[in-house]
């Protein structure tokens, strides 16, 4: 996992700034203030902190690529972070200001790393069932593998730019392929204007096939607008098809009637 740009920046600038007061500290005296057991731990500390970065370097020179793991510098962590706080705040307790808000600001970001990063790429792909309470429910299947069991829809901009079709598939029994959905936009002659077609799942790495029965998957499906598409009533079709062969699922409305040519109408939307 990476961190957004501006979080290696941010470190980056604090290292700086670390740097750079614990110079001015040295250069002020205020180092040699401190007893002669706190030098020696500093300086026991700083040896541990390099001594840890080179052996890092040595063995990633002689190996593959799955050395290079953040997790081999944890041990370097510790000292690191006390003359981190050594530049930050110096050995003069009397000002702590400084210290409590870099202490505050890199508490927030360790949260943001968690919740906002982490959180998210190990999470449970399946959409949890109380989400369908917030959309419109639907009862469209396909094949005997597959429901859409809700959907929502977004228009994008002024004059509208794209359109993007939420679908929450429900696995029904065991799939045999890991099938494609597709959403198109027409006008009320029945012409295509836009459309998208992508394996629900598969960007998460958890294609049909890998589904559970009874998995809601959240699908999102974006259609850019073509340039100086007239105002009007659109509508918005839905389906899913072997994307090897092209033959589409047999497909039942809400109705229970079959669905001509196997896809099915998902809304109806005004585009200004």
């Amino acid at each position: 996992l990476t961190m957004p740009t501006w979080f290696y920046l941010a470190v980056g600038l604090l290292l700086a700034v670390a740097v750079g007061g614990v110079v001015l500290a040295w250069r002020r005296g205020s180092l040699r203030r401190l007893t002669g057991y706190q030098r020696t731990a500093l300086l026991f500390l700083a040896l541990a902190a390099v001594t840890q970065q080179v052996f890092i370097l040595y063995t990633i020179t002689r190996c593959n690529q799955s050395c290079y793991q953040g997790r081999y510098l944890f041990p370097a962590i510790a000292p690191l972070g006390i003359w981190l706080a050594v530049g930050i705040a110096g050995p003069r307790r009397e000002r702590p200001v400084l210290a409590l808000v870099v202490a505050g600001l890199m508490l927030a970001g360790g949260l943001y790393a968690g919740v906002g990063v982490i959180q998210p790429a190990f999470g449970p792909v399946p959409e949890p069932k109380w989400r369908l309470w917030r959309v419109p429910p639907t009862e469209i299947t396909f094949g005997e593998q597959f429901r859409l069991r809700g959907y929502g829809v977004r228009v994008e901009g002024s004059p509208a730019r794209r359109v993007t079709a939420t679908l929450y598939w429900e696995r029904l029994d065991e799939a045999n392929n890991d099938y494609a959905a597709f959403t198109h936009l027409s006008d009320q002659s029945g012409r295509m204007i836009a459309q998208a077609d992508q394996v629900p799942g598969l960007d998460r790495d958890y294609p049909p096939l890998e589904w559970v029965p009874g998995d809601v998957l959240r699908d999102d499906h974006v259609m850019d607008l073509p340039a100086g598409l007239e105002p009007g009533r659109y509508t918005i079709w839905v389906g899913l098809y072997n994307w090897e062969t092209g033959d589409r699922l047999a497909a039942t409305g809400d109705a229970g009637h079959a669905a001509e040519q196997d896809a099915v109408v998902l809304a109806e939307i005004e585009i200004q």
